[in-house]
Order: C-alpha cells, then structure tokens, then sequence
C-alpha cells in the first residue's frame, strides 16, 4: 500500500512535464486542467514507481487485457474508460524514478496520449492500492492487469 501526505507533493511549476498538459499561459483550456494534475516529489516518485513495480510482480500471474492499436486516440479513451476502474478513482501516473503524477482516472483517460509518448516513455499507472495496474510501453501497447478473482 502506497501512502502519500501532502509533503509528497509539489508545485506544478517544477513539474518536468507540465509543457505536456500546460503549453503556455494563454491556454485557458490547459489552465482549467492544471488543477487536476498533483506532483509528487522526487522522493514520492520513487516511491510511487517502487510500489507500482511491486504491483506488477504481484499480477505476475493475473488476468491480462493488451491494446496493441493506439492509433485512433478516441478508440484508446474508450478502452480506457471500459476498464474495471470506478470513475471517481485517484490514480498515480509514473515515468521513471523522478517524475510521477497523482491525477484522476477520467483525466487520465482523456489526455491518455499527453501521459503517454510514443518511441520515449514508459509509463504506469495505479491506485495506493494492489487490485490493478497499467502499463504503457513506449512501443505504444497498453497493459491492463487486474487480479484474478476468487470463484
């Protein structure tokens, strides 16, 4: 379980990727959504990549979804939003050891390819919790792993 309070957080301004979601102080539409992006410090970035490293070992042997065709950005959003996540879920969305995001799951998947760049990052994205994770490989496949269920 990862646990963040709020000193695991800083200011969008510092965020490395920020130009991705707030390209220049005229945008008014990526200025609305600037407030639904939340950075965690480079600390808490480790963390956060450690714990969703551990979620995957965890899923290892779990129920697997793939897409393999991101071509069609709206087709990848309904894909996104047909996945077993409650709407209102806080999802944390990391790059690498420094660079993590906590965000909503309906902004995820709407700006999925503002988190997702083809031919440079890897991504994954998860919950504090161990139920699911999602994986983007910069070869441009979406992994959806979810544990297996009980009968």
């Amino acid at each position: 379980m990862l646990e963040l309070n709020r000193a695991d957080f800083g200011p969008l301004e510092m965020f490395p990727l920020k130009w991705r979601f707030w390209p220049s102080e005229a945008d008014v539409a990526a200025a609305a959504r600037r407030g639904r992006l939340h950075p965690l410090s480079p600390g808490a970035a480790a963390r956060a990549l450690s714990h969703a490293s551990a979620v995957r070992d965890g899923l290892a042997e779990s129920d697997r979804t793939e897409l393999r065709d991101l071509s069609e950005a709206a087709l990848v959003e309904v894909w996104l939003g047909a996945l077993p996540i409650p709407p209102h879920q806080v999802v944390i969305v990391s790059w690498d050891r420094e660079t993590a995001v906590q965000t909503d799951w309906p902004f995820f998947c709407r700006y999925w390819d503002d988190f997702c760049y083809p031919g440079s990052d890897d991504v994954t994205v998860t919950t504090n919790g161990e139920d699911w994770l999602l994986c983007y490989e910069h070869s441009e496949v979406l992994t959806f792993y979810r544990r297996r269920r009980a009968v």
